[in-house]
């Protein structure tokens, strides 16, 4: 990734993101494998700078991995359904975290909404999972600040 953003910049750069990302959508229910590999293109690599090879993808795209330059996964993406809570991928993204140290973020969401978490030690957590705990950082319902 490039130097860091200002706050002006990143939301410049999301808000953008986001707006393309609705455009070739549209509306309608769409499956996690064909809006988590749109939504990495627009918001990761478009927006915020990141490398074909600083990610992968598992299991059809419903879980991306986006890697720190030492190769550990330091952001964990999980993807849900339009319509579908992003709470109800919680759980499933903390199991994913539980399998490494080093993801420092965990990322829910079907495109609408956004949660965001940091983990975190036990005593700080909003969340506890599979033995990971986190601090909600962000819950964006992204749909209504961009449209």
């Amino acid at each position: 990734m490039d130097e860091p953003l200002s706050a002006t910049e990143f939301l410049e750069r999301v808000t953008t993101a986001y707006r393309r990302l609705y455009a070739e959508i549209e509306t309608g229910e769409r499956a996690e494998h064909d809006l988590m590999p749109r939504l990495v293109r627009h918001l990761f690599v478009d927006a915020l700078g990141y490398e074909a090879t600083d990610y992968e993808q598992e299991d059809d795209w419903n879980d991306v991995r986006f890697y720190a330059s030492e190769r550990n996964p330091a952001v964990i993406l999980e993807g849900k359904r339009r319509g579908v809570d992003p709470h109800e991928g919680v759980p499933q993204v903390f199991e994913y975290a539980s399998r490494t140290p080093y993801a420092e973020y965990l990322v829910v969401t079907n495109v609408d909404r956004l949660l965001l978490y940091r983990r975190c030690e036990v005593s700080e957590a909003d969340e506890t999972h599979h033995g990971v705990s986190a601090t909600l950082l962000a819950d964006v319902n992204v749909e209504g600040v961009v449209n």
